[in-house]
């Protein structure tokens, strides 16, 4: 009311540009992984005889986690089998047994992250 409005000036019209109706394309950052999506694509992108292995801290057992692809996935079972070596000695013993299976990998992953799993190179 009592101050001056700033005077508004249309742009300037170029043949073949885009019309005032184009919006600013929005660049979408993406959001870093959780070590728990880092795990499963490591789980994913196993083949039919590789194996991922995680030993856990000695209060969880010390036990080795082994994530690996069940060999008879497409007829029987599910696709990811996590077998656990109970440690005697230092040493895995002779006998795996089978923890659990799944289909999905981020269940696998959540497992071990939650008990504190560290990669076994």
């Amino acid at each position: 009311m009592f101050w001056k409005k700033k005077q508004v000036t249309a742009a300037p019209v170029v043949e073949g540009a885009a019309g005032a109706t184009a919006k600013p394309v929005k660049v979408k950052k993406e959001k870093p992984l959780s070590p728990k999506e880092i795990m499963a694509r490591k789980f994913e992108q196993l083949e039919a005889t590789g194996s991922c292995t995680y030993r856990l801290s000695p209060d969880r057992g010390g036990w080795l986690i082994t994530v690996s692809i069940n060999p008879q996935y497409p007829t029987k079972g599910k696709k990811y089998v996590m077998t656990v070596d109970r440690m005697t000695g230092g040493t895995p013993g002779k006998d795996k047994s089978v923890l659990f299976d799944s289909n999905h990998a981020k269940e696998m992953a959540e497992w071990i992250i939650d008990r504190q799993g560290q990669a076994v190179n």
